[in-house]
């Protein structure tokens, strides 16, 4: 639930949610937002 939620407030404010994994050394989470 809280990625959902994360995903669902970035989306609202125009943002995105970037997940990246590698097998054995762990996930890599980025938030980005418009910067005005």
């Amino acid at each position: 639930m809280g990625l959902a939620l994360v995903r669902h407030l970035t989306e609202a404010h125009q943002g995105s949610v970037t997940i990246e994994s590698t097998p054995g050394q762990g996930s890599r989470f980025s938030v980005s937002l418009p910067w005005s």
